[in-house]
């Protein structure tokens, strides 16, 4: 499958996640809203809001909790005397106080009705009036909340799963809590019946004497995700069609004395928001607020209950501590504790409420765009477009750069959108979209790679070396169709009279014996860093110097035959021992400007090279034979190599269809090896040349002769010169005569 149709398919899947994000990307996206709380989260309280803490201290003083109706009625009263301006409950008085003592002391006084002794005993029935309102301790902590004035209580809603809730309990506990449902919303024309989906199936309010006393009320539901961490909070409820406030949200309009005022607005079917003292506060589809917290556990001003209950209302220090604030009342008590987990940590639950309530004067609860969802797929789209076309066409060390770029570059903008505009955008799936996309295409390319080295290591395994198809590797782009010139030496070898040694053998032991030969030569070759053009028979055809840039190409190719024709030499003694025939090999070399490179189709090319240098190469290793030599070489590639070779120098030539000369020589051995015997051997030739290019024909012929009785490995060069020199003094050549010969064909 190609990198076009994977990419496609996993565009589509990307934007099938951003539409609609799976339950796994969603904790994820929570983990990176948990993050850019803790970095935001300024560390301070809301001077605004304080926790009256039902602390330890309180509990020593005050006995367990829950504490009698009549002492909360004195916190209450206490609270209102310092000057509190809001006094929230984060408790539901849901039952009746004392009701087994209660409903003794109505029975006894049913009793002395009937018996007459209001009448008979008035002084005894007033002692008796006395006592029974003692213990109507709800009564006690209703005046108390309706003298203040300022109380908000709180109650509770649940789901379908508790099995309290009945038909019979609704009908009692509806009209509890109706007359504080939100009256003012804000519905299109369009669309008179728009709500929000209800979770909501029934309500455990406050007995009625309390909730009639509040100045207002509020549900207390917190929302966990499915982690337990409260990450949002629900700032209204859809109960039996009416619109609920959360109990922050009650709290915070009596703040700002905008209760009646409350208004939710919906657009269209879509909830927009709720006014919040007379701004607008925007909720998503559920209702909810994300909360921006303040800061960990205990970020909050907490004042004990017992300090406020112990302290005269005339102390100007705690009275200037109180005075204007909100009061929340809740536990703080490590036995008592309402604990719930938070962005930031464990924390009670009171302080929960009191980050709401702060973001909700502050306006900086943040809020999730209804355009989120569209913005999140038209991102994904030009992101995973940006990557297809960029990593492409880049290094992968820039492919890097712009991975992290990007990567970063995403959550620095949401992390700016989130601290500064109170947007929460979601990460996870752009840094997925980065992530996936990356990958998937620096793994494509790494396939093209390799799938490239494996191309490279079929086509010329057989013919380069190991450390020249690295090279190629690692730059692929040598290997397109099309030639280059450049100086490099080429190298022709051909084995001596093989048509002779072939008609000698039957097929097997001709391909055996050619085979061993090959493989050892190539092997040469190889080490050496020379490419394998071909073989043709028993012919083999290399260079130096490509596809990849050698500067001692010529030395490395005189090697290379010095090296072969060393190996034969130990061939030979093997096929000797064995009864095999022997292999003597003559070997070109010229060094000069060729065209190299692929050469043949699209389909199918071979890497090879051309031109006159290449011939050139091609006619020395046959004029071997008329000079009786094996290894011969140019002068371009002897001036290369004359420094680290013993060369002996036999003529000076002239190519068919050239008009300059060329001189020849034949590599003895390298300097490093050469015997006394070589040396001696060339300087004499050298000198017998040089005389019988000055004419010293006589003097040549001596010479010749004597290195004739000396070296008759050199017999056919040596016979050559001395028929040269009787023919020259027999007949003397013209004033012009250059010495030079036509190259033999």
């Amino acid at each position: 499958m190609t990198l076009k149709k994977v990419y496609l398919a996993l565009m589509a899947f990307l934007l099938m996640v951003a539409f609609s994000p799976p339950r796994y990307v969603a904790t994820f996206e929570n983990l990176v809203y948990d993050q850019f709380i803790y970095y935001t989260a300024p560390n301070e309280p809301d001077p605004r809001i304080v926790i009256v803490g039902i602390d330890q201290k309180s509990l020593d003083q005050y006995g367990r909790w829950p504490w009698p109706r009549d002492v909360m009625a004195s916190l209450v009263a206490k609270l209102s005397g310092f000057g509190v301006k809001v006094t929230v409950m984060d408790v539901v008085f849901s039952s009746k106080a004392d009701t087994e003592v209660t409903e003794l002391l109505d029975n006894l006084d049913s009793e002395m009705a009937k018996k007459g002794i209001k009448e008979n005993s008035p002084e005894f029935y007033g002692e008796f009036q006395k006592l029974k309102k003692s213990f109507a301790r709800d009564e006690v902590l209703a005046r108390a909340m309706a003298t203040a004035g300022n109380v908000v209580t709180g109650f509770v809603f649940h789901g379908k799963e508790e099995e309290e809730y009945s038909k019979e309990r609704d009908d009692r506990f509806l009209p509890i809590i109706k007359p504080f449902r939100i009256k003012l919303i804000q519905r299109s024309a369009d669309n008179r019946t728009a709500n929000i989906r209800s979770d909501v199936y029934g309500v455990n309010p406050n007995i009625p004497i309390i909730q009639n006393a509040g100045a207002t009320t509020g549900f207390m539901n917190a929302a966990p995700d499915a982690d337990g961490v409260i990450r949002f909070h629900p700032i209204i409820k859809n109960y039996k069609g009416d619109l609920y406030p959360a109990l922050a949200l009650s709290a915070a309009n009596l703040y700002l004395n905008a209760v009646g005022d409350t208004r939710v607005v919906f657009s269209g079917d879509t909830l927009g928001g709720v006014t919040v003292g007379g701004r607008f506060m925007p909720l998503n589809e559920f209702g909810f607020i994300f909360i921006r917290y303040l800061g960990a556990d205990s970020t909050f001003t907490v004042t004990s209950a017992a300090d406020v209950m112990n302290k005269p209302v005339d102390d100007t220090v705690f009275k200037e501590k109180l005075k204007g604030k909100i009061a929340i009342i809740g536990a703080t008590a490590t036995q008592l504790y309402d604990l719930r987990s938070s962005p930031l940590g464990h924390t009670a639950g009171v302080e929960i409420q009191a980050n709401v309530i702060s973001n909700l004067l502050t306006g900086s609860a943040i809020s999730k765009a209804g355009w989120q969802k569209i913005y999140d797929v038209v991102l994904v789209f030009i992101i995973g477009t940006f990557l297809y076309y960029i990593l492409q066409r880049v290094s992968i060390f820039v492919g890097i750069i712009v991975f992290i770029a990007l990567f970063a570059g995403l959550l620095a903008f949401n992390f700016w959108m989130f601290a500064s505009l109170s947007l929460w955008l979601n990460s996870v799936t752009p840094a997925l979209t980065i992530l996936l996309c990356y990958i998937t295409i620096t793994v494509s390319h790494y396939l093209e790679e390799q799938e490239s080295r494996r191309y490279i290591k079929d086509a010329f395994g057989r013919y380069l070396s190991p450390t020249v198809i690295n090279r190629l590797i690692e730059n692929p782009d040598l290997l397109k169709l099309g030639g280059q010139r450049k100086i490099m030496t080429a190298f022709f070898s051909d084995v001596a009279g093989f048509t002779s040694i072939s008609e000698q053998l039957n097929p097997t032991e001709l391909v055996t014996l050619l085979n061993e030969y090959l493989s050892e030569m190539t092997n040469i070759i190889l080490s050496l860093e020379g490419t394998v053009d071909k073989y043709e028979g028993d012919a083999i055809i290399a260079f130096w110097g490509a596809p990849m840039d050698i500067k001692n190409h010529a030395e490395l190719c005189v090697e290379a035959a010095v090296k072969m024709q060393r190996k034969l030499v130990e061939m030979r003694a093997d096929w000797r021992k064995t009864g095999q025939l022997e292999l003597f090999v003559r070997m070109g070399i010229n060094t000069g400007e060729m065209v190299v490179g692929n050469m043949g189709s699209k389909q199918r090319m071979d890497y090879t090279m051309m031109g006159d240098s290449v011939n050139l190469a091609a006619r020395l290793e046959g004029v071997n034979k008329y000079y009786g030599t094996y290894t011969m070489i140019s002068e371009f590639t002897h001036e290369l190599v004359k420094d680290k070779f013993l060369c002996l120098e036999l003529d000076s030539v002239r190519v068919e269809g050239k008009k300059k000369a060329i001189r020849l020589y034949e590599v003895i051995e390298s300097k490093e090896k050469s015997t006394d015997a070589q040396r001696k051997l060339t300087d004499g030739f050298s000198t017998a040349l040089s005389a019988f290019r000055k004419r010293e024909f006589e003097q040549a012929k001596i010479l010749f002769q004597a290195l004739d009785g000396q070296a008759p490995e050199k017999s056919t060069a040596i016979k050559l010169y001395l028929s040269r020199t009787d023919e020259l003094i027999k007949t003397p050549p013209s004033p012009d005569w250059d010495h030079t010969y036509n190259m033999a064909k």
